[in-house]
């Protein structure tokens, strides 16, 4: 019987080609505490952020057969702007397979916290419109919005598709504006300059990639300084930038499997636990030169037409 249970103890403690991957990826960056130190903003630990790495990797299993160098570089980038990525496309940034490469994509959340954080804005707030939205956008001098949205009257009754975003800003002295003005044919020409089908805006994060977009082209006309209190945030749109550049891998994103979770996550902090040892060590890719600011997502609005 004892025997039985120790080679079930033994089977339960392989090390599969994910836990290794996993292993070596996060002693990598172990070995680079002090250089996370000195990125890292003040208000993020690098236990945390490191916590939000190992989250993320085990999450999406495909950033695993990444180049180890490229998956360094991304998280390196995310540190450098202080973005946690634990959460993926539904927090503020996210760590994307782009085939055997990663790239460190940051969201909307990401860019609002570090246009706060600047003092550029109090604070942006994207809005959705919908069919069936009561929606009528004023220009002029003091251009607005009146929006009133559609409320589903039951489960199978529902707002519609997405036909309008736009962003509400709030300026550090209290007085609002509205931005980034995005209608249906500006939104379908920036989901279909996202190349691959397993691109974002094919699943279920469409929205979260609609507002980013909105919060984007806001910037046009708000501008970013040129301080050093907003270099994260031309930065985190330089790295945007670059991502959308590159456009999404065709290769499936696996979910996490129940079987993947516990040798990923809790194996992960298991092994950990129990090994003394050294990972072999993952070349560091070179950091690439940053990216000039540009707003490829629409067209430049015409004078007095975001509202």
């Amino acid at each position: 019987m004892s025997g039985a249970i120790q080679k079930q103890g033994q089977q339960q403690m392989k090390v599969t080609p994910v836990d290794t991957m996993m292993l070596n990826l996060m002693g990598e960056l172990s070995r680079r505490e002090a250089r996370l130190e000195n990125l890292l903003p003040p208000d993020m630990p690098v236990e945390r952020f490191k916590e939000s790495v190992r989250f993320a990797l085990a999450a999406t299993p495909a950033l695993l057969k990444c180049d180890p160098g490229t998956v360094m570089l991304a998280v390196m980038k995310a540190a450098k702007l202080g973005i946690d990525v634990a959460a993926g496309p539904l927090g503020h940034g996210a760590l994307v397979p782009f085939g055997t490469d990663c790239t460190f994509v940051p969201m909307f959340k990401g860019l609002v916290m570090l246009a706060v954080t600047a003092g550029v804005v109090r604070d942006m707030t994207p809005v959705l419109v919908y069919e069936r939205d009561h929606f009528v956008p004023e220009e002029g001098d003091n251009p607005r919005v009146d929006h009133k949205p559609y409320v589903p009257k039951n489960g199978k009754d529902s707002r519609g598709a997405i036909i309008a975003a736009y962003t509400r800003v709030t300026f550090p002295d209290g007085s609002r504006v509205v931005k980034g003005m995005l209608f249906a044919d500006d939104i379908e020409r920036i989901a279909a300059s996202s190349k691959g089908s397993n691109t974002p805006w094919n699943g279920p994060h469409r929205s979260e990639m609609v507002k980013k977009s909105t919060v984007k082209n806001a910037f046009k006309t708000l501008g970013v300084p040129s301080s050093e209190q907003a270099s994260r945030l031309r930065e985190a749109l330089a790295a945007d930038i670059e991502a959308d550049a590159r456009g999404v891998d065709d290769a499936p994103t696996h979910a996490l499997t129940p079987e993947s979770a516990t040798t990923g996550t809790d194996g992960l902090k298991r092994q950990l636990r129990e090994r003394n040892r050294v990972p072999e060590t993952i070349e560091p890719a070179r950091e690439a030169e940053p990216v000039p600011i540009s707003h490829p997502d629409a067209q430049p609005p015409e004078p007095g037409s975001e509202g």
